[in-house]
């Protein structure tokens, strides 16, 4: 067993890495961390793995392309990590929050550190 310090403020890694192992059959991340991808609100039958969500510990985050955009954490409250966006991101937000105009107007936070154990 070994422990991953996983830091979203270097997104790109981040992503990467944790896809990469369960593409390669790491179950063990797969249990301790569910990623599923976004279902979109809009009519489209799917955002075609543009968009996941990554559950960790309770808070559940959006990653667009390979970023972390926001998350709502174990008591429903909403966190913005990125300022910039793109058409299809926007989209993704409007499907994962309840209320996209509320959260592009929240102040922009460091994402934190997780560590997740594998």
């Amino acid at each position: 067993m070994f422990e991953i310090s996983l830091d979203f403020g270097s997104h790109i890694s981040y992503n990467v890495g944790i896809l990469n192992l369960i593409r390669k059959g790491k179950n063990e991340m797969a249990q301790k961390t569910e990623i599923y991808e976004l279902t979109p609100n809009n009519g489209r039958k799917s955002f075609y793995g543009k968009a996941n969500v990554i559950v960790i510990g309770g808070r559940r985050y959006l990653r667009s392309y390979d970023t972390i955009i926001g998350c709502v954490d174990e008591n429903g409250v909403m966190h913005r990590y990125s300022d910039y966006h793109s058409h299809t991101t926007g989209c993704h937000v409007k499907s994962f929050f309840a209320d996209s105009n509320a959260f592009w107007k929240l102040p922009l936070e460091k994402c934190p550190k997780v560590t997740v154990t594998l």
